[in-house]
């Protein structure tokens, strides 16, 4: 761990940065442009690969409460290069929505069977839309890229050990990728969801919405997905996600943002 924390301090001095709204200091190894780019090609291959729901009031929706919260990010902070674009997926099956490096957000329409207001539509795209204005996707390419180096040193100190003492080598590299993702990955993703949670609380306020509903439809939502292995694994439990909203929520009232 000490090792680790020496490659991120030595790393961190050649890409570190700070988040727009939380002022959070992140590695960031990525450039933004590349990774915009990139996230244009892949809107692209999406597009082709997904069916796009002919529901025209849900997309109305969509857009609707979409632009509203994209214009006030806008307003308050430095989007340039961003190109905010709104598209729903005809897959009731998947509860989830992404946005990608520079604005591309996708709502699959499983999520919005849950959604039962404009405001609970504004609590999910104002977090999407706070992992592209905090640069998440360019900060966890930037950290795979240190545990890589991180895990290619500890795989290359157990190669030594077991020259002099008899042990399971596989067993002991699954061990070290184990532990990154325990350790490191994990915990950092579920940083990162707090963090949207908290900015997109802000965004969905300046936009005029009521932050009320926010505890309740996570609540909803997290209880619904949160079996799923991959989601329990990178995003906070219920129990924290709800008491942190809760208390954004009265910081966000106090100060009247």
């Amino acid at each position: 761990m000490q090792l680790f924390i020496v490659l991120v301090a030595l790393l961190g001095l050649m890409g570190c940065s700070k988040t727009l709204v939380t002022n959070r200091y992140q590695l960031m190894l990525v450039e933004g442009n590349q990774e915009i780019a990139k996230a244009k090609r892949l809107e692209k291959m999406i597009l082709r690969r997904v069916k796009l729901s002919q529901d025209k009031e849900m997309t109305q929706r969509l857009n609707r409460v979409g632009k509203k919260i994209s214009s006030v990010t806008d307003q308050y902070y430095n989007t340039q290069g961003y190109h905010w674009a709104f598209y729903l997926i005809e897959n009731d099956e998947e509860i989830n929505a992404f946005c990608l490096a520079g604005g591309k957000v996708f709502v699959y329409s499983g999520l919005l069977n849950y959604v039962q207001s404009d405001d609970e539509l504004a609590i999910v795209l104002g977090h999407e839309i706070a992992h592209a204005l905090s640069h998440h996707v360019e900060e966890k390419k930037s950290l795979a890229k240190v545990s890589k180096i991180f895990k290619g040193v500890l795989d290359f100190m157990v190669d030594l050990n077991t020259q002099s003492i008899p042990l399971n080598t596989r067993l002991e590299h699954k061990l070290v990728d184990g532990w990154i993702k325990e350790h490191i990955l994990f915990p950092h993703s579920r940083t990162q969801e707090y963090e949207a949670d908290h900015i997109g609380l802000i965004l969905a306020s300046k936009a005029g919405y009521d932050l009320d509903v926010a505890v309740d439809f996570w609540h909803r939502l997290s209880e619904e997905i949160s079996t799923q292995k991959a989601y329990a694994s990178t995003h906070p439990t219920p129990e924290d996600r709800m008491e942190k909203i809760q208390a954004f929520i009265i910081t966000l009232e106090q100060r009247k943002i």
